[in-house]
């Protein structure tokens, strides 16, 4: 993997929430994924991530963000994050 294993204190990787309609958090910490690279202010990269669907059927909403280990999700310090609607069949 380029950009190293996303582990380790300090490491910045893309994770994720699941949540529910309401907001309720249903997952609190998703798979991480490392960047590919640095990424500096007012720069972006792109990055494929592997994303674990929730068990049930059902409308959720996927929050990404960035999370740096050991430290803070960036949408909690003030950052930035997506939230994308997803609706699970099984």
């Amino acid at each position: 993997m380029e950009g190293g294993e996303p582990v380790g204190k300090g490491q910045v990787n893309l994770s994720y929430h699941w949540m529910n309609q309401t907001g309720d958090k249903l997952l609190e910490d998703g798979i991480r994924t490392a960047l590919s690279e640095n990424v500096y202010p007012n720069q972006s990269t792109e990055s494929n991530m592997i994303i674990k669907l929730p068990q049930k059927s059902g409308h959720y909403l996927l929050r990404l963000s960035l999370v740096q280990e050991g430290v803070s999700w960036f949408y909690l310090a003030g950052g930035g994050y997506l939230d994308i609607p997803v609706k699970v069949l099984k």
